[in-house]
């Protein structure tokens, strides 16, 4: 069964749903070379198109009263980010959440950090 993006916004509020759409429009606007967002039962994916492959950046998860981020590794240094634990051994191991326009800028910032981080993991 697949699910779509109306499915992932049909379960908040308007106002996380107009902040979705404002977070959505900047994260394309990182660059041409986005796919997204890729709808999975729990998230949204937004992809970065590398030369063979194509590696997530940020996963977009859709809650009642906020947005929850995944990230990939980078140097955050900020309270408001947290390192998900070892033993999970996820890919995009940062969490962070929006519930508010006011942080908007300042997750942008983070996820165009975990944006450039997969060019160098891309050589790898």
């Amino acid at each position: 069964m697949s699910i779509s993006l109306d499915d992932h916004l049909q379960k908040t509020s308007p106002e996380i749903r107009k902040l979705y759409n404002d977070l959505h429009e900047r994260i394309c606007e990182l660059g041409e070379d986005i796919e997204g967002p890729v709808s999975t039962k729990p998230y949204l994916g937004y992809k970065k198109i590398l030369e063979k492959k194509r590696r997530n950046f940020v996963e977009v998860h859709i809650q009642k009263e906020r947005i929850k981020l995944h990230l990939l590794p980078a140097e955050y240094n900020d309270p408001e980010i947290v390192k998900v634990a070892k033993k999970h051994k996820w890919t995009l191991d940062h969490t962070c959440f929006l519930s508010i326009e006011g942080q908007l800028d300042k997750r942008m910032g983070w996820i165009k950090q975990s944006y450039e981080k997969t060019k160098s993991l891309s050589r790898k």
